[in-house]
């Protein structure tokens, strides 16, 4: 970094780091002469950057993100750090940002506590009027049984989750399943599943997930584990509850294992048949969109038919 200053002002006649803070608004300058300087910026440097953009209100993402990627050390010392090189009060300047009720809590429970435990984050998404329920169901998935019983032991915190996860529309799903992982000190696949498959409310991209990767024995286990508990068919829930490409996506990721060369050609088939060829009009009208604008339908259904012809 020294000889790139050397090298620069040689070059160009003038200080770079008078540059960087001329040629760039607001804080970008300053922050990038920080960079220069230092190499890289402090825990301090972070959360002063981005409370004091040039931006109408500040970033609370970005100092929450700082937060959550810094050590207990560097969150112990930060506003000591705060005070020596800004000479401001950590806590008055936070009182004075425009955050938003759930930015504004994670940071003060991180300043007081440090990293935060799945107790505190659940504090966090409870923060304000409305309720971050994915955030609490991440939360209560990665937490240890240790973990959850002391969720389970503060009875204020109980009482909490159970006003802010109660629905007053259709279905009570997403308390009974906050309710469920606390009590039982986790969920199984399929009982997450069961839980995470509730109307409007259902979160594909959390189903995914939890089918990610399955091997065949754990696919049939998860199946028949479904119907056990709930006396459900998991296949036929996943299509009431996600949208078609979503739920073909889902069923893909259950497939039976082929036990024969029959099994695979018949699976083929089957997949073939919910893109194209189903014989509904939508499937009619779909297919001749494609194979306007696309060679490739039609050369799927010749592979298809000379595949079958084997």
């Amino acid at each position: 970094r020294d000889q790139l200053k050397v090298d620069y002002e040689k070059e160009f006649g003038k200080p770079l780091e008078e540059s960087l803070s001329h040629e760039f608004w607001g804080q970008r300058g300053p922050k990038l002469v920080r960079i220069l300087n230092q190499g890289k910026l402090s825990l301090a440097d972070e959360v002063y950057f981005a409370g004091h953009g040039w931006r109408l209100s500040t970033d609370g993402g970005a100092i929450c993100e700082a937060l959550r990627n810094a050590t207990p050390e560097e969150i112990t010392a930060l506003r000591a750090d705060y005070k020596e090189r800004y000479n401001e009060d950590l806590e008055n300047v936070v009182s004075g940002w425009s955050l938003s009720s759930v930015h504004r809590e994670e940071i003060k429970l991180t300043l007081d506590n440090g990293p935060l435990t799945p107790k505190l984050w659940c504090k966090v998404a409870m923060a304000g009027w409305g309720t971050d329920r994915k955030l609490i169901y991440e939360t209560l998935d990665k937490a240890t049984p240790e973990e959850l019983t002391a969720i389970k032991e503060d009875r204020q915190l109980m009482d909490e989750l159970q006003t802010k996860m109660k629905s007053w529309v259709l279905s009570n799903k997403s308390l009974q399943r906050v309710m469920a992982t606390v009590e039982k000190g986790g969920l199984e696949t399929h009982e997450r599943l069961f839980y995470a498959l509730d109307g409007f409310r259902t979160n594909s991209e959390y189903v995914h997930s939890q089918l990610k990767e399955l091997d065949f024995p754990a696919r049939t286990q998860i199946i028949e584990d479904y119907k056990e508990k709930y006396d459900r068919d998991l296949i036929s829930d996943l299509k009431s509850n996600m949208k078609s490409r979503e739920f073909f996506k889902a069923e893909d990721a259950l497939m039976p294992k082929p036990t024969c060369v029959r099994d695979r050609i018949d699976q083929m088939e089957y997949r073939v048949s919910r893109e194209r060829g189903s014989g509904s009009a939508r499937s009619v009208a779909s297919d001749a969109i494609v194979d306007t604008f696309s060679y490739r339908g039609k050369y799927l259904d010749q592979q298809l038919r000379e595949f079958k012809s084997l």
